[in-house]
């Protein structure tokens, strides 16, 4: 039997996305959260879904393993919404997160502001570091040591 045998134009499922922190030395996963897509036509071995996604519009699924259909890397899976998958070797119930992937978003665009607010190159706030005066390199380093850190990156 096939994973997605009696799907129809209009049903909903999900996808797993990523959040990454870009332009930073080397990307940060924030999460990966489950989002909703609608699909929008069906034939005998796949489904059609649309998407509101920067990175595509339109993702065609196998019917028989939800794998989205074409050859490559990051090729996206379909979910059934209370369907227990493992992500990154962490088990996961898929339910909508919208509102996590949304914020996810936001935190990831104020991470790198702040990063290259702080970056020695940064061409648009270009700091003028030979006349910061001893006080406010403290006042950095203070808060820059107060931020949360992690023994290692593990993702």
């Amino acid at each position: 039997m096939m994973k997605f045998e009696h799907i129809k134009k209009g049903d909903q499922v999900f996808i797993s996305i990523a959040v990454s922190l870009s332009g930073m030395i080397r990307g940060r996963n924030i999460g990966t959260f489950f989002i909703p897509v609608t699909v929008t036509s069906t034939t005998a071995k796949f489904f059609d879904c649309e998407t509101n996604l920067d990175i595509k519009s339109t993702i065609r699924f196998r019917k028989n393993d939800g794998k989205e259909h074409r050859a490559g890397y990051n090729i996206f899976t379909a979910y059934v919404e209370g369907e227990k998958v493992n992500v990154y070797g962490e088990s996961l119930t898929v339910r909508d997160q919208s509102e996590e992937h949304d914020m996810a978003l936001k935190l990831a665009e104020k991470i790198s502001q702040a990063s290259s607010l702080v970056s020695l190159d940064n061409e648009v706030r270009m700091i003028n570091w030979v006349s910061v005066t001893e006080k406010q390199c403290d006042a950095i380093i203070s808060l820059v040591n107060s931020l949360p850190t992690k023994d290692r990156w593990c993702r």
